[in-house]
This record gives C-alpha cells, sequence and structure tokens, in this order.
C-alpha cells in the first residue's frame, strides 16, 4: 500500500477515533442529563404521594372522629328517650333493700310532667313493695298524680314540722327514718338516687316518680 493511502487511513482513523470520543462524550453527558431529569420528575411524583397520603390521612382521621362524635351523641340520645326500668335482679335487689323495714309504709304518686314513661315506671314499683310486705298502693287508682309538683327523678315528700310550709325555705333534713332510709337504699341498689323534699305537715310521707333526670354528658 502506497505512504498516501496509509497517511489516509491514518488519517481517517484518529477522525474517527476523535469523533467517537465526541459521541461518548455527548451521549454520556446525554445520559446524565436525562437521568437527572427522570429522578427529578420521579422524586416530585414522589413528594406529591406522599403529600396526597398525608392529606388522605388527615381526611380519614377527621371522617372517623365526626363518625366516633355522631356514634356518641346518638347512644347519649338513646339513653335520653330510653325509658326506665328495672331487670328482674334489679328487681330482687330493690325487694331485699325494702325487706329491712318489713311493714313499711308508703304512698305513691307520679308528676304530671312526668308523663307516661313516669307513670309507667311507677307501675313496675308497686308490685316490688307489696312483695317486700310493705303497706303500700297496689294498683295505680290508689296512686296520687301531682300536678303542684315539680320532681325531676325520684323525691320522697317528707311532712314538715307543725306550721310550716314548703313553699317557702324549709330547715334541710336532718335525719331520716328508718322507712326513707329504706327506699333510699332499695334505689341505690339499682342505681337511682332519690331526693329527699319538705312537704305540708297535714300531708302524709309520699313517694314521688318524677320526669326521668337528662343523663350527665362528658
Amino acid at each position: 500500500m502506497a505512504p498516501t493511502s496509509l497517511e489516509a487511513w491514518k488519517s481517517f482513523f484518529e477522525w474517527g477515533g476523535v469523533g467517537l470520543l465526541a459521541l461518548t462524550f455527548v451521549f454520556g453527558a446525554g445520559a446524565l442529563i436525562v437521568n437527572s431529569r427522570m429522578a427529578a420528575i420521579q422524586g416530585e411524583k414522589i413528594r406529591q404521594f406522599e403529600k396526597d397520603l398525608t392529606s388522605a390521612k388527615t381526611e380519614l382521621g377527621a371522617q372517623q372522629t365526626r363518625a366516633a362524635t355522631a356514634e356518641r351523641s346518638l347512644l347519649e340520645l338513646k339513653e335520653r328517650i330510653k325509658p326506665r326500668h328495672l331487670t328482674d335482679q334489679q328487681s330482687v335487689d330493690f325487694i331485699d333493700a325494702l325487706k329491712a323495714v318489713p311493714r313499711g309504709k308508703i304512698k305513691i304518686g307520679y308528676t304530671a310532667g312526668a308523663g307516661d314513661e313516669g307513670f309507667l315506671f311507677m307501675q313496675q314499683l308497686l308490685p316490688l313493695f307489696e312483695k317486700a310486705g310493705w303497706e303500700a298502693p297496689k294498683i295505680t287508682s290508689e296512686t296520687t298524680s301531682h300536678l303542684e309538683v315539680q320532681v325531676t327523678g325520684i323525691a320522697v315528700m317528707v311532712p314538715g314540722p307543725p306550721g310550716s310550709d314548703p313553699r317557702k325555705t324549709a330547715p334541710p333534713l336532718l335525719k331520716l327514718t328508718p322507712t326513707e332510709l329504706a327506699i333510699q337504699k332499695a334505689f341505690l341498689a339499682v342505681g337511682m338516687n332519690v331526693q329527699f323534699q319538705n312537704w305540708f305537715p297535714d300531708k302524709p310521707e309520699e313517694l314521688v316518680i318524677g320526669s326521668k333526670p337528662i343523663p350527665a354528658t362528658n
């Protein structure tokens, strides 16, 4: 091969090498740029996903809180409107507490403000006093419907001293009688409180069923 031809081939390969080197650089730089851009896009997608996930968790938490609040409100409403009623075991506990005074005597009534719920609860109590051996009304026609008395829950109307007027401020009751204590313990045995109110001196001692108290809420 002639020297000129060899020099030509030498120049061709040298320039080809330079070209290949340049292409390698270009493709390498391009790959780096593309990879960097793709990494930036991937990173942005990940950050957006994490942001959306956080928002979804926050919204879910808010929904769960609202659901729990609604459920609690519903339970409170059901408790407020649920009629008072003693279970079989509570009835036994009630009778046992009354038997502390074997021949107790008490009148029983209800307030007009108690409505049907108070009347029906009083009906349930009547046979319990009879089973405990107490002298008390046996049927509803023997009970008293009070228009003049306002009672929330359950009260025992206690006659005041001669000359006293329950419509005015009366001295507090300092000592409960055995009958009053037995009634108090009977209702406590079924988870109910009893209040004692001063009554007219000429009126007999009386158990009065008032309107159902509104349960306390947190």
